[in-house]
């Protein structure tokens, strides 16, 4: 029988999440309008069922011989909202610079004063978000947006607010009819300007949005010919296609699906998804929560307190999941001795941690870095403490605490070699965890440390971005000189190389041992994805128990040689050459 390789296992693991995330958002959507079933239903039809795969650069050049670019938008879903950030930045590196107008779904044309006043800094952002009252006229995570408009500050853009209040069964055309009179009054405004337009996925279907454009832009002027482009991003069966197509998969991938429409693929559709299931659930489960035009409902709904957000079930499906696909042998009753607290103001509750042994000083740490990293797992109390609720948060999270469970680990060593060995293999649990649920997740891998020193070699860095570069340089020379490390570590006066390290480790807060860990766990899953590893080394670090007769610091040095070896191109595809996995 032929051996299924770790890539197809993967691949029908996706499959199943996004069956299963497909039908929660089905069922928390609770209904919206058969207009938008419709809508929605147009939206497929228009999608060619075939595409080529191109280069970002082509996609630039075509943004940049455009007029308008029609970029469609999941409102729940971060990595849409980074796409967009990405292919502005990109557009805005060309030289000479192209002007852009920007113009967003997310604000109502009524509130283009508001908007123009928190630009201008009139305002304060909370001022502002009161102004446009966003939490019950929009209510998706308005950190997904902020950056977009913080790049339109920075770059002095044009950002035009396309959205309007039309209620009744035709609210949908009213609303596109619009935007394209604002999108064109835009284009006459602004005649040596790109319009970037960002609005719901569904208004690009062939029949909306677009013939509604092409249509007010014939009416102003029978001669004009601007032209238009449409650019989608995470449709479902383009993903699947590119994943059963056999070639290696880029953290980014741009489609052609015809002329002027494209796709970019960044992330797996079960995500999406999966987003839209955690906001409705958020959505009904905190005070004060929002109500969407699109949804169907009229805001008079009661919920009632068993619908709200559940971090703990949400958490325990992800571990459940990483647990069966990495085949640990742990019982579903302990998957679930856990602690989690939510709080996105990072004010939690730290009596229980506190009494469980961790000083104040250790407890101030990981409500710090929840707070910078958007969670932060304590193996030891097996206790998540999250600020950004998100896949990848959660799936990393996952991975660390199956580590705790699976080999009894925790990262409280008794030496600082001990402490950071153990720092960077909780990281590497938790990266490989979540690489295996998002595959396309962008990571601190060689080439970001060797860019991010490479590119900040003749500037003068202050504050935070300094130490980022030495965290970066420090992260490289540990790759490069790891052998020698551990016998010089603790015994006796220190070299020069591990007193600076451990400075930049205690300066970051740990993040010289984390990125490492990242590095490679990311190294280590590639290898394995590409058939180049043997997927016993993933299962060795969820087994291998810690103890003074086997040191963290063994286990991190054997994972140093796979990522070394990887990168100086041997193949580790050898089962006789894999140290016992006990």
């Amino acid at each position: 029988m032929k051996k299924v390789t770790a890539a197809r296992q993967l691949q029908k693991l996706h499959e199943s999440l996004y069956r299963r995330a497909h039908a929660d958002a089905n069922a928390l959507g609770a209904g919206p309008s058969g207009k938008l079933v419709r809508y929605a239903e147009d939206f497929e039809r228009s999608l060619p069922r075939s595409f080529s795969r191109v280069s970002n650069s082509h996609l630039i050049e075509t943004v940049l011989r455009r007029r308008i670019v029609l970029f469609g938008d999941f409102h729940t879903f971060k990595q849409t909202q980074r796409a967009l950030l990405r292919l502005l930045r990109d557009v805005l590196s060309v030289t000479p610079r192209p002007k852009i107008v920007l113009a967003l779904e997310f604000l109502k044309n009524r509130y283009q004063k508001q908007l123009e006043s928190w630009m201008a800094g009139e305002i304060s952002e909370e001022e502002f978000l009161q102004a446009v009252n966003y939490s019950r006229e929009w209510g998706f995570p308005w950190n997904h947006y902020k950056p977009l408009l913080e790049l339109a500050r920075d770059h002095m853009m044009p950002v035009i607010c396309v959205n309007s209040d039309h209620p009744g069964p035709r609210s949908l055309e009213m609303r596109d009819r619009t935007c394209a009179r604002l999108l064109a009054s835009a284009s006459e405004d602004y005649p040596d300007h790109i319009i970037v337009c960002m609005i719901g996925e569904y208004h690009l279907a062939d029949n909306h949005l677009p013939a509604t454009l092409w249509n007010e832009l014939a009416r102003r002027d029978a001669e004009a010919s601007t032209p238009l482009m449409r650019i989608l991003c995470n449709v479902d069966r383009y993903y699947f296609d590119l994943e059963g197509g056999g070639t290696t998969v880029s953290s980014t991938e741009v489609l052609r699906l015809k002329r002027d429409m494209y796709c970019v693929v960044n992330s797996p559709p079960w995500m999406k998804w999966q987003s839209f299931a955690i906001w409705e659930e958020m959505r009904t489960g905190f005070p004060g929560s929002v109500e969407h035009a699109e949804t169907g409902q009229d805001g008079d709904e009661d919920h009632a307190d068993d619908d709200a957000f559940d971090l703990d079930f949400q958490f325990l499906g992800i571990v459940q999941t990483l647990s069966s696909f990495l085949g640990l042998d742990i019982p579903k009753r302990d998957l679930a001795k856990f602690h989690s607290q939510f709080s996105p103001t990072a004010e939690f509750t730290t009596d229980p941690l506190l009494a469980a042994g961790c000083t104040k000083n250790e407890v101030s740490q990981m409500v710090e870095r929840a707070a910078l990293e958007g969670y932060w797992f304590d193996c030891r109390t097996r206790t998540l403490l999250i600020t950004t609720v998100s896949i990848n948060n959660l799936a990393e999270a996952a991975g660390q605490y199956l580590l705790a469970l699976s080999a009894g680990f925790s990262e409280h060593g008794q030496t600082e070699m001990d402490r950071f060995s153990r720092n960077a293999l909780k990281h590497a649990a938790g990266i490989i965890g979540s690489k295996i649920l998002n595959p396309r997740r962008k990571t601190k891998d060689m080439a970001f440390h060797v860019n991010y020193v490479d590119q900040t070699a003749r500037r003068r860095l202050l504050g935070y971005a300094k130490i980022r570069r030495q965290v970066s340089r420090s992260v490289l020379s540990i790759l490069e000189t790891f052998d020698a490390l551990p016998g010089t570590w603790d015994g006796g006066r220190p070299s020069r190389q591990v007193s600076s390290l451990l400075q930049t480790e205690n300066l970051s807060r740990g993040e010289v041992s984390a990125d490492f860990g990242r590095l490679l766990g990311a190294g280590v899953y590639s290898g394995v994805m590409r058939n180049r590893v043997p997927a016993e080394w993933i299962k060795r670090l969820f087994r291998n128990r810690i103890s003074q007769v086997n040191p963290a610091s063994v286990l991190l040095g054997d994972f140093v040689r796979v990522v070394t070896s990887l990168n100086g191109g041997k193949s580790l595809n050898r089962p006789e050459r894999l140290p016992a996995a006990s």
